[in-house]
């Protein structure tokens, strides 16, 4: 490998010597041995002193270029005011100060540079450059109206219309966002004057008559911007929207299909089609739009738009409709929407009778699959049944006894199958209000399930119906158990704090306990009620039967 401090050393006697040659090759031969921004600057140094000027920019170039790679931004500046002392019209040294300037945030002294490259390419004729220059300058300072018309003079004087065009679109629409819709309109009109075919003018005239309330004025515009080749499907469809919005339904019609002769799966036209028939009223060709799209709207994942859409045709299209958003729902994670379509939906089949019974059915089954315990569905479901068997009524069977139907109750919990105990259990307890036994079953298997709340009221109304048989001691045990089943339940709190006198220990509450007021229940009684409205007929009979079991008497 060279030796760095032998190749100095030697250039430094060459130097002494005064032989700038022998010294100038000794440094450029370390300049590409080891790339150094320093030794670059020596060699222009050298050559500035031998008195070649164009090599030493050449050099010092290459000094500020790897000054800027390594991050050392002000000897980079340096070096570019070194070679503008040498050559004050060196653009690629002003370019390189405008960079500089522009990284330091310093947008002003950016722009001030890059004019002045501007300025120069201008005299140099090199029309290529200066368009790059100024595309710099522009974007430092984007809404300077200002610069851009002076940018705009500079692109007619030298021929360069489109671009000056250009210019003109973008005053205009800065004009245009402050809402000076005058001005926006001289310059949109200034860009049409130097290129009669500018769509992005067009367009802009049409966007500030539209904001200005002259739809007409702006159709107009809009239209003749579809007309330039190539042709835009959406542009029909803008034309189609700003007829739309004078009435004028059936030449909105045919803009809609201009864009689908362009673009046959277009989905908005295909749902701005639908909307005309909508305003028109006729929500059978409506449909017959929408339905396509659909599919289109969910693959898309705009699923609630999909919705809104299916909801506006249930009263023309109920069965399908309804499967769609079934469909939706389910891909959306809403297992309560889907349950609730799913039960309308298998009310209409099973309304239809005949056939269609079957389809109710498999409705029903699914919304069961959704609410396993709702009573309302298996009741659906096993009417659906006994047609579909032909049979008009259920066939009576015997009936078991209580004794048998706590002793299976009892294997159900030893064995730990909980759902076959509360199937048999909650029904039970419904014409068994005030059995002991029952109540106690039901305790256990809330117990084993972790149902703390059901737990706790089964054990109120088991000490409720202790006091009653005058059996004191069960009673204060049971609400003993109670409070250590859930110590935070709030009407174990309540109650306690309705006997100040009493101390509750850490077993539970005292012999005191007053009996159950159906007003501490109002909350549940709303709950239940609302869910009964929204159709959620299981949740609302679960909190009913609840009550009930705690106010056996209570005709609310």
């Amino acid at each position: 490998m060279t030796d760095k401090s032998a190749i100095i050393k030697e250039a430094q006697k060459y130097l002494a010597k005064g032989q700038l040659d022998k010294a100038i090759a000794e440094w450029e031969k370390l300049g590409k041995e080891f790339h150094d921004a320093n030794s670059y600057n020596t060699i222009g140094d050298l050559y500035l002193k031998k008195g070649d000027r164009n090599s030493a920019i050449d050099y010092f170039h290459k000094a500020a270029r790897f000054f800027r790679e390594e991050g050392f931004s002000l000897k980079a500046l340096a070096i570019y005011k070194k070679i503008l002392n040498l050559d004050p019209s060196n653009t690629d040294a002003l370019t390189g100060l405008g960079e500089l300037s522009e990284e330091k945030g310093l947008a002003t002294d950016a722009i001030k540079y890059y004019l002045a490259v501007a300025d120069i390419l201008l005299k140099q004729g090199k029309k290529d450059a200066l368009l790059k220059i100024y595309d710099k300058i522009l974007a430092l300072s984007p809404t300077n109206i200002p610069l851009r018309n002076k940018v705009a003079d500079l692109f007619i004087k030298e021929g360069f219309l489109i671009n000056a065009s250009k210019e003109f679109v973008n005053i205009a629409k800065i004009y245009e966002d402050k809402n000076d819709f005058d001005n926006a309109k001289v310059y949109f009109k200034r860009a049409l004057d130097l290129q009669p075919n500018n769509r992005e003018a067009m367009l802009g005239f049409g966007s500030v008559f539209e904001k200005a309330g002259d739809l007409k004025q702006s159709f107009e515009f809009i239209k003749n911007a579809a007309e330039l080749p190539p042709e835009d499907a959406g542009l029909y469809l803008k034309c189609s929207e700003l007829l739309i919005k004078q009435e004028a339904f059936q030449e909105a019609i045919e803009y809609v299909n201009k864009a689908l002769e362009k673009d046959p799966k277009n989905t908005a036209a295909k749902k701005l089609l639908g909307d005309i028939y909508l305003k028109q009223g006729d929500k059978e060709k409506a449909w017959e739009e929408y339905k396509v799209i659909i599919d289109d709207l969910v693959f898309q994942e705009k699923t609630d738009e999909a919705v809104e859409a299916l909801n506006m045709f249930h009263d023309i299209e109920p069965v399908e409709t309804r499967k769609k958003l079934v469909s939706i729902y389910k891909q959306k994670g809403d297992p309560e929407s889907a349950f609730k379509d799913l039960i309308i939906l298998g009310d209409t089949f099973a309304l239809s009778g005949g056939e269609m019974a079957g389809e109710a059915l498999n409705c029903y089954n699914e919304a069961l699959e959704i609410h396993p315990d709702d009573e309302s569905v298996k009741e659906k479901i096993a009417d659906l049944e006994r047609q579909l068997r032909g049979e008009e009524e259920e066939v009576s069977k015997p009936a078991r006894t209580l004794e048998e139907s706590l002793a299976e109750a009892d294997i159900f919990l030893r064995y730990g199958l909980y759902d076959d105990a509360r199937a048999l259990l909650e029904p039970l307890v419904m014409e068994a209000k005030e059995n002991i036994d029952v109540h106690n079953k039901l305790k256990a298997l809330y117990v084993d399930t972790g149902e703390k709340e059901k737990a706790v009221s089964e054990c109120l109304v088991l000490a409720e119906l202790y006091a009653r048989a005058g059996n004191l001691e069960k009673k204060e045990e049971t609400l003993n158990e109670a409070y250590g089943i859930d110590p935070e339940d709030p009407r174990l709190l309540e109650r306690a704090a309705m006997q100040p006198e009493e101390a509750v220990s850490h077993a539970g509450l005292n012999e005191q306990v007053s009996g159950l007021d159906i007003e501490d229940y109002r909350e549940e009684i709303s709950e239940a009620e609302f869910y009964a409205r929204q159709g959620l007929y299981g949740e609302a009979r679960s909190i009913y039967e609840r009550l009930l079991g705690l106010f056996p008497d209570n005709q609310e």
